[in-house]
């Protein structure tokens, strides 16, 4: 006659202590070489093995909080599509000639908006809203609890410090604060490399929201000053103590353009080129003393840029630089406004060439940049280049 749960409990201990039956019901009986449950990275026996806990199923509830932020965007598409569509068209004025970038930025975006943004008469967040309409279809308590945590949702940028096979640490470039997330496999960083993401927690252990960007190490600079001189300006602007922080958490799209469209394509014309061949080397001092004074510097770069390119496909041999340099000055003259038209004759005279070597220099190099040279156009034509 012993109290129900007494002749309940050694029952329940039995089927739970029998793997097969832990893994029916969702459950594991961690070995001492397995990865930790708790996701630290660490083989369970350096971990959590010494607790003598039977594993609660963190794994069901991570995977249903993994789902959940795939069922957040699908909230978000479903019921504020207009509404997403007016505010990335609002906020995101500027956008790369390259669809990929594009599509990131308003990715990354429109998860922003997500938790940062109400777009209704309530002053709800679509998040908010979410967690009102869905928060009855979580199946398990400690999921929805888990979420609900992600109120304080944020970008971080941070440059890697060290990795191993399961998590990367890395630290914010801003606050100096540390980020220890699970690695996206196939998309794993290197030293020094710097990330983007959206920190979030999930049962207790940092973790990201989807996945992360990567940025080379050698783009560190130029982000990073890039960064500073858009807080610069609306130090002198607008609030003096406005900070790094504050532009990448409060004007996070401004930061995106700023970070893909300002800084990243005006850093892949590099300043200094590495000619494979001096004679290569010779037709673009050459350009860029006839071409100073005239054109403005950005268009000088761009006339180097082409000529570089121009050399890694087609390797030319160059007999005489002043064809070629007269070339692609042409090549520029015709992309932009003068107030006297820029004739082939014209140039031709400039560089002491005769009219139909350039003519035909011209056709030749115009085949082989005819990508580059349209892109060129269409960043003029948007006002991007003066």
């Amino acid at each position: 006659h012993l109290p129900f749960y007494e002749t309940l409990y050694p029952i329940c201990v039995t089927i739970l202590r029998s793997n097969d039956m832990m893994e029916e019901f969702g459950m594991k009986k961690w070995r001492p070489d397995d990865p930790c449950p708790c996701r630290s990275g660490e083989i369970h026996k350096n971990c959590c093995y010494n607790n003598n806990v039977i594993a609660f199923p963190t794994h069901l509830i991570y995977n249903e909080i993994i789902e959940t932020q795939e069922k957040i965007l699908d909230f978000a598409y479903s019921t504020f599509n207009d509404e997403l569509f007016q505010f990335n068209k609002d906020e995101l004025h500027t956008l790369s000639d390259d669809d990929e970038i594009n599509e990131l930025i308003v990715f990354f975006t429109t998860v922003w908006s997500i938790f940062h943004v109400p777009f209704e008469d309530s002053n709800l967040t679509i998040f908010q809203e979410f967690i009102k309409n869905k928060s009855k279809t979580f199946k398990r308590s400690k999921t929805l609890e888990n979420i609900l945590k992600w109120t304080d949702f944020q970008p971080v940028l941070g440059q890697v410090k060290q990795t191993n096979n399961t998590h990367v640490e890395l630290q914010c470039v801003f606050t100096d604060k540390s980020y220890y997330i699970p690695i996206d496999p196939g998309n794993v960083p290197e030293v020094k490399n710097l990330l983007l993401f959206f920190s979030i927690e999930i049962l207790g252990k940092q973790d990201k929201f989807l996945s992360y960007l990567i940025f080379p190490e050698e783009q560190y600079e130029a982000i990073m000053n890039g960064v500073y001189d858009s807080v610069n300006s609306i130090q002198l602007e607008e609030d003096v103590n406005y900070t790094a922080l504050d532009y990448i958490q409060h004007d996070f799209p401004d930061f995106l353009i700023k970070l893909f469209v300002d800084i990243l394509e005006t850093a892949e014309t590099p300043e200094e080129f590495k000619w494979r061949n001096p004679n290569h080397e010779t037709v673009s001092n050459e350009l860029t003393d006839a071409m100073e004074g005239k054109y403005h510097e950005d268009l000088i770069g761009i006339a180097n840029a082409l000529w570089y390119i121009y050399c890694e496909k087609y390797s030319p041999i160059v007999r005489s630089s002043s064809i070629f340099a007269a070339t692609l000055e042409y090549i520029i003259s015709t992309l932009v406004h003068f107030p006297t038209k820029y004739t082939q004759k014209d140039v031709a005279e400039k560089y002491g060439i005769k009219t139909n070597a350039l003519v035909n220099k011209y056709h030749e190099m115009y085949s082989v940049l005819e990508d580059e040279i349209s892109a060129i156009t269409d960043l003029i034509e948007k006002d991007l280049l003066q």
